[in-house]
């Protein structure tokens, strides 16, 4: 929970409560994601963005989970007693079906993964994720000097519509073992 909280801390991320229905899980009906982030944002100047920072006309598009994993294991489908193939497929239920020729594409709903360097994501993962339409990204964490900093997040799937890598504004955060 300390490493959680400081990487949520070190992006300006709330902690989400908000639970989302998880079809097909196990032991659960619903999950709650570490975080959840808007798909696409509208700058001032009327162009889509996926950076986070600055003002903004308005936010489009589903909504994307970010989960905090510290597993020295590979993350698979059943990690969290399903909880990755559950927001999998709650994220694949909020981008609209049947698209018409030629009109504006939904965003792609995707789970960002922010792991330590040394665990793995297994492919059945990034495979499930491409079956259902979302896009699936990790970023890795790393300690330097006592202070927690958040790495580029790189696409595990092989979309063309969403970029390949990126960085979210952060702010490299001590670990902090007490709440706050």
């Amino acid at each position: 929970m300390a490493f959680q909280r400081t990487v949520l801390d070190s992006l300006d991320v709330a902690p989400n409560t908000a639970s989302f229905p998880t079809p097909g899980r196990s032991a659960h009906k619903s999950g709650i994601p570490d975080g959840v982030l808007p798909a696409i944002r509208i700058s001032l100047l009327g162009r889509p963005t996926f950076r986070l920072d600055g003002a903004y006309l308005k936010v489009l598009g589903p909504e994307n989970f970010l989960e905090v994993k510290a597993l020295k294991r590979p993350i698979t489908l059943s990690t969290g007693r399903g909880q990755i193939q559950g927001f999998i497929k709650a994220l694949a239920r909020q981008r609209p079906r049947g698209f018409l020729p030629g009109a504006p594409q939904p965003p792609r709903p995707a789970l960002l993964l922010l792991t330590l360097s040394d665990t793995q994501v297994a492919q059945d993962v990034a495979d499930e994720a491409g079956r259902h339409g979302v896009a699936l990204y990790q970023a890795v964490v790393w300690e330097d000097g006592g202070l927690l900093t958040v790495g580029s997040f790189r696409q595990l799937t092989g979309f063309a519509d969403v970029p390949t890598s990126f960085l979210m504004p952060s702010v490299p955060e001590p670990l902090q073992l007490q709440p706050r």
